[in-house]
């Protein structure tokens, strides 16, 4: 029988649509080989493998069940202070991001393989523990070994993205209870005020900043509600506070902390109000603050003479932000008392197609239909919207966004604009 190096120099070469048979053949040779040794100790044949399994599309085989279990080992023994040498160190990140791989792509075909293997109870109940360890204590954050436990989170936001029924599967709704304890934690807290001129972040700010924010960004299944304001009473001071510290130093906000800034945002801000609701009076005052911030941020864009590409990100960040205030009749008619427009018009002068959606949205829900009639350039209103129900219309993913997008075109003048 060929070894596991000779076998996964075949693997590398192998055309996988010439023969399914010769394929499982080659694996079934990988797993034979591992058995022979247990407990399964050598992490250099274990990297070997993932080399060479890479694009394999055969996820149902036993090889990844003894990749998983590995991982799941390497995890236990990480999370208990026991030390990795280095050959296991990078394999345990080798395999999350494996994992993260095979979840990006993930088709109907392969789907359940992935949720057997992956989402089992010890696994995602040992990452929880890890989790709700870093919530409360801080532990591992000063580790570099967290980019395994966020590969691994990235692998389940992929898999998670427009399929309701993976987020709202009983071992998925306790992963992200302890993901949103992450980002309600003092640690994120620290980790957001420190960001603003970073240019790069390391492996726990990727965790928590980055890679949990965006979780929480995607979540639209029974819980969504309730997590959003959990997020709310715990954030909605601590963002404005960001926002107020640099009213003056915009300009020197770098392209993560924008990108944290935008992600944070949504969830910070949704939570699906209907039009007649009132928050309570700190929310409310929280959410008016906001919008008092955002308008002065905007209008210090609009004075630069020379608008380069972070603004632009930054404009387009605080536009998506303003436009989600435009829930409740309340803020909407507190946007009106503030001069929003003559602000939202100067900004279309900007030549972005994403700050002018933003612009255009948000003039569709705070004006009548008089004063829409009264804008200058009703194709180019159209054309934007249009452009974007195309890109957002096939994409379930993108289901959210493309609600709000019906929500601010509900008034009957733009079925005029688009007939």
């Amino acid at each position: 029988m060929a070894t596991i190096e000779e076998t996964c120099a075949l693997l590398k070469n192998f055309d996988q649509s010439k023969s399914k048979d010769q394929l499982k053949t080659y694996l079934d040779t990988l797993v034979t080989e591992l058995n022979k040794t247990k407990p399964l100790t050598n992490a250099k044949a274990i990297q070997q493998i993932i080399t060479s399994v890479s694009n394999v599309n055969l996820l149902d085989h036993q090889l990844f069940v003894i990749l998983c279990n590995y991982y799941f080992d390497l995890l236990c023994r990480w999370r208990t202070g026991q030390t990795l040498d280095s050959d296991s160190s990078l394999v345990f990140t080798q395999i999350a991001i494996l994992f993260c791989d095979q979840c990006r792509s993930a088709t109907d075909n392969n789907l359940e393989s992935l949720k057997t293997i992956w989402i089992n109870e010890r696994l995602i109940n040992e990452i929880c523990t890890c989790l709700k360890e870093i919530s409360v204590e801080g532990k591992h954050l000063q580790d570099e070994h967290v980019t395994a436990i966020d590969y691994f989170l990235h692998g389940i936001n992929h898999l998670e993205k427009g399929r309701i029924e993976i987020q709202n599967m009983k071992l998925i709704s306790k992963l992200r209870e302890h993901i949103i304890a992450c980002v309600c934690s003092k640690h994120f807290i620290k980790m957001f005020n420190e960001i603003g001129e970073l240019e790069t972040l390391n492996a726990s700010q990727t965790l928590l900043l980055d890679t949990c924010t965006d979780m929480i960004t995607w979540y639209d299944a029974q819980y969504y509600k309730p997590t959003h304001i959990t997020i709310r009473t715990t954030l909605l001071d601590t963002f404005n506070s960001f926002l107020k510290n640099h009213l003056s130093s915009f300009q020197n906000l770098s392209r993560i902390s924008i990108k944290i800034l935008g992600q944070l945002s949504i969830t910070l801000i949704g939570g699906n109000a209907s039009d007649e609701e009132i928050f309570p009076a700190e929310t409310r005052q929280g959410y008016c603050t906001m919008i008092d911030y955002l308008l002065i941020l905007l209008k210090s864009i609009i004075e630069l003479k020379n608008i380069n590409e972070l603004s632009i990100m930054l404009t387009r960040v605080l536009g998506q932000c303003l436009y989600s205030l435009t829930m409740t009749n309340d803020l909407r008619t507190y946007m009106k008392t503030k001069q929003i427009v003559s602000v939202l018009l100067k900004l279309t002068n900007i030549e972005d197609e994403t700050i002018q959606f933003h612009v255009y949205r948000i003039l569709a829900t705070i004006l009548t239909e008089e004063d829409i009639k009264t804008l200058a350039n009703p194709q180019k209103i159209a054309y934007v919207f249009l452009n974007f129900f195309r890109n957002l219309i096939d994409d379930t993913t993108r289901m959210p966004r493309f609600y709000n997008l019906l929500r601010s075109l509900k008034s009957k003048h733009y079925t005029i604009y688009f007939l």
